[in-house]
């Protein structure tokens, strides 16, 4: 796995790479800054990174066809997509142990928890849409979510996003032989919820997902 600037003009550097290994695809990354761990979606199975070195500490196995792999510490626990067999596993982030699975519905995908009610939300991915969470404070928050687009609204959304710091995670198709082609990219971003959502916002009038009029 690696990082680099390919997104924008001097908008990242590379810094290191860090081998991951394994077979299959590939999906949405996410990170548990209080273990300062991150969580690699890859093909049957999640691959956990301990950030402060750089290297591959374990695994989080049984997860067929994983998109996603959210870490809610408050609970010691982490949920999962499993796209290819509609679940979520719920998992010991101690042990990396999965402790039960729940029906999700066909091909789960992304996966958000909110913490005012201590619910887990799990989105399927069986349309068009483009979504946005965020979590944390208003001074301290994470946004997190996808976009839809067509090719022609691709790289204008990426450029706006960029430019107000805001990580493209991800892009890939959900489908075959549509028209007009789609496109789906993921992005999180962190920051203060203000200028977050003006950043999503941004993204969403150049797609134009979003109508703004203003009160005559």
């Amino acid at each position: 796995m690696a990082s680099s600037g390919c997104f924008g003009k001097d908008a990242y550097r590379f810094l290191s790479e860090i081998p991951i290994g394994g077979e299959g695809g590939w999906d949405i990354l996410t990170i548990d800054s209080a273990a300062s761990r991150l969580y690699v979606s890859h093909a049957t199975k999640v691959v956990v990174v301990d950030l402060n070195t750089n290297s591959v500490t374990g695994e989080i196995a049984d997860t067929p066809g994983v998109h996603a792999f959210l870490a809610v510490p408050e609970v010691q626990r982490g949920f999962s997509s499993n796209g290819k067999e509609s679940k979520s596993s719920v998992v010991d982030l101690i042990t990396l142990k999965t402790t039960s699975k729940f029906n999700t519905g066909s091909n789960p995908d992304a996966v958000v928890y909110e913490p005012r009610h201590g619910e887990v939300y799990v989105f399927k991915d069986m349309g068009v849409n483009t979504w946005v969470a965020f979590a944390g404070s208003d001074n301290n928050a994470v946004v997190d979510g996808d976009f839809a687009v067509t090719e022609d609204q691709l790289q204008p959304v990426l450029s706006s996003l960029l430019k107000d710091k805001i990580n493209i995670v991800a892009i890939h198709q959900h489908m075959a032989h549509e028209e007009p082609r789609i496109l789906f990219f993921h992005y999180w971003g962190k920051g203060t919820a203000k200028d977050l959502a003006q950043a999503i916002k941004g993204g969403m009038l150049v797609a134009g997902l979003l109508q703004v009029s203003s009160p005559r």
